[in-house]
């Protein structure tokens, strides 16, 4: 294959690692609004104890899953990367 190919296969990694960098950013700041809300709720003279359990509960598991999210995520990231690297060398390898 030539090695234009090769180039323009690495520029369209290279914007899917943006892409899942954004992604991470998303679901991070979706993840602070919500901790906040909760934290609202928690903090309401109207919420009863239960409920309070309830929520602190759901916090936890609200961080536990944006950990998965995340993981997830990066390790897609570092698969790209490997790809990226393979590409590279082929694209070494390649003939004009």
């Amino acid at each position: 294959m030539s090695k234009s190919y090769y180039r323009n296969k690495i520029a369209s990694k290279r914007k899917d690692i943006v892409s899942l960098r954004q992604d991470i950013k998303d679901v991070k700041d979706k993840k602070k609004r919500k901790v906040e809300a909760i934290n609202r709720q928690i903090k309401s003279a109207a919420t009863s104890k239960s409920s309070k359990e309830r929520l602190r509960k759901d916090k936890i598991k609200l961080s536990t899953d944006t950990a998965n999210k995340v993981d997830k995520l990066k390790l897609k990231i570092e698969n790209i990367k490997k790809d990226i690297e393979s590409l590279k060398k082929s694209l070494a390898a390649a003939k004009k």
